[in-house]
């Protein structure tokens, strides 16, 4: 049987646990309310501007690889962007195509990767500064 100190131990300690994710909860929920919140205001996944990383995507997709598209109709394997984000992009297209919906699905889930980064970068304060410091850079 345990003590009456240890049990104020334990409880001290679940205590010291439920308000610390009562902080990051807050920070969380804060982030996706932000990041869900502008996706509903601005509404740009209606005109997606893609001149930039589009056309990889697209061409990943189709199946010509990470290449583009001359003026001529011949496709040229690029150098100039990283390929990182348009094999992101072209995994969403190959699946749903280029409609409204598809690019609804890219920025919630650009969204929800944008509250993972808030918990990391809580974590890692965590580690290096401690809990009040966590909080704040969350």
């Amino acid at each position: 049987m345990r003590s009456k100190t240890q049990m104020f131990s334990v409880w001290q300690e679940l205590i010291s646990v439920a308000a610390n994710w009562c902080g990051i909860g807050s920070a969380l929920v804060v982030a996706a309310s932000l990041r869900l919140g502008s996706i509903a205001v601005f509404r740009n996944w209606l005109h997606p501007q893609t001149w930039e990383f589009g056309p990889f995507a697209e061409s990943t997709a189709s199946g010509f690889g990470y290449s583009e598209l001359l003026k001529d109709g011949t496709r040229l394997p690029s150098v100039y962007m990283p390929p990182g984000y348009p094999y992101f992009l072209a995994v969403f297209y190959w699946l749903g195509g280029e409609g409204p919906a598809t690019f609804l699905a890219i920025e919630v889930v650009q969204a929800a990767l944008g509250v993972l980064l808030v918990y990391i970068v809580y974590r890692l304060a965590f580690v290096l500064v401690g809990k009040r410091g966590s909080l704040v850079a969350a």
